[in-house]
């Protein structure tokens, strides 16, 4: 507890699907639920490794996802005992995405700059743009914000312009 919550900067919470030694998956749960109640608290940026003998079996991918959908995290299997230097980036990567938003700008044409706020198409976009970042509090949710801005009657090409893992500063491009 006190390595997660008061000295480390990002964490991995390792778990297993049963395939692991002779130790039941249900011996697991207690100790997982906790641990990722604890860091969800924390709000410190952590993923959920699975670790399997056989990554790709049905049961690994049913625990993954339970975990994932359960606790709202980030869940991925792996077998630890094979894993190369891709998967450990993978896991890498997927940590770094958890870091939080801090700032996000968006680039609108001149053309949308210049209407008045009480334009509907403006409002339309403030609304939008408000419930889309209501829902963005990590890196790994950008896709989703992108997505939703897309939905807009007027936008025809929403982008990623630039994205700094650093800064947890994004800058959004919307093409009317």
């Amino acid at each position: 507890h006190a390595v997660a919550t008061e000295h480390s900067t990002v964490a991995v919470v390792v778990t297993t699907d049963g395939s692991i030694g002779e130790i039941p998956r249900e011996n697991f749960v207690s100790a997982e639920e906790r641990t990722i109640r604890e860091l969800t608290e924390s709000g410190k940026p952590f993923v959920v490794v699975v670790n399997s003998t056989r990554p790709d079996s049905e049961q690994a991918k049913i625990v993954t996802t339970t975990i994932a959908d359960k606790y709202g995290v980030t869940a991925l299997t792996i077998d630890a005992a094979t894993a190369d230097k891709k998967t450990m980036e993978e896991v890498l990567t997927a940590i770094v995405k958890e870091f939080p938003v801090t700032h996000v700008s968006l680039d609108l044409p001149k053309w949308v700059r210049a209407l008045s706020n009480d334009n509907a198409l403006v409002e339309e976009l403030t609304s939008a743009v408000r419930n889309a970042a209501n829902k963005l509090d990590t890196m790994n949710k950008i896709d989703r914000f992108v997505d939703e801005l897309s939905r807009l009657s007027f936008a025809d090409k929403v982008t990623v312009g630039s994205l700094n893992l650093a800064t947890g500063e994004v800058r959004v491009n919307l093409a009317p």
